[in-house]
């Protein structure tokens, strides 16, 4: 009896710490993927159309270089909120400071931009942004769901409750074991199934869940999976250095 239930419990543990491994990086993930793959494509395209529309320039990619990652992350935080709040999108702030921090590029093909230009081109983008992003935003922003799974799976009241769960569970591992150091090696095993499952089963599940999303849109979007598998390896190497402290202690007691 004592063994099934040792079982149950380090079972239970492997969602849990798979769900806590998610909480902390479901932020991460989104931000990322909006940033590379709908920011960076479609503002720097859009940008790149308005000047080489306006003006008799060679470069017809004037902004190749505008893959500046803090200003992405902003506008595809801005994007999250808009979702959240059901309002428009507006990134003025975020389009000046592309176009500031590439006023070299600028000169470069003979552009000087006024005030009255740049606001002008910051108008027209927010403009074909909330037109393309309006459904999507709407049909995300309705399903109340979608919008309650993320919240509570991004909370730290989640992340605590999770932890706490976890605890009680490695107590109750060490009642049943009547060990104050056994249940290292449940933790260990879970660990390592739940990294296993990260690094190899999520990656192709990802793959398919992009494919779905690219099917009902118009984007190409490749989720961006890289802060989840970097916290993977580390849960990996975590499992690892658990099992070896485990064999220590018990090689230690022994004596």
């Amino acid at each position: 009896m004592k063994k099934i239930l040792n079982t149950i419990l380090t079972i239970i543990l492997i969602p849990l710490i798979m769900l806590l491994i998610l909480s902390f990086n479901i932020q991460s993930i989104i931000i990322n993927t909006i940033s590379t793959e709908i920011v960076e494509k479609e503002i720097t395209n859009q940008i790149n159309q308005i000047l080489t529309n306006t003006y008799d320039v060679e470069n017809k990619n004037i902004l190749t270089e505008i893959s500046n990652k803090e200003i992405n992350k902003k506008i595809a935080k801005n994007y999250i909120n808009s979702i959240i709040n059901k309002e428009k999108i507006n990134i003025d702030t975020e389009i000046k400071e592309i176009i500031d921090n590439n006023k070299k590029i600028l000169e470069t093909n003979n552009i000087n931009l006024t005030e009255n230009e740049i606001n002008k081109i910051i108008n027209q983008i927010n403009q074909t942004v909330n037109k393309e992003y309006e459904k999507i935003t709407i049909n995300i922003a309705e399903d109340d769901k979608v919008l309650n799974i993320f919240n509570i799976i991004n909370s730290n009241v989640f992340k605590i409750m999770l932890i706490a769960i976890m605890i009680i569970d490695l107590i109750l591992i060490a009642i049943i074991k009547k060990s104050s150091y056994k249940w290292l090696y449940n933790l260990s095993i879970s660990s390592l199934i739940s990294s296993i499952i990260y690094i190899f089963i999520y990656p192709p599940f990802i793959t398919q869940i992009s494919k779905y999303i690219n099917e009902i849109s118009k984007y190409n979007i490749k989720i961006d999976n890289s802060s989840i598998l970097m916290s993977s390896y580390i849960c990996l190497f975590v499992s690892i250095v658990l099992i070896i402290i485990y064999i220590l202690i018990k090689n230690l007691t022994k004596k």
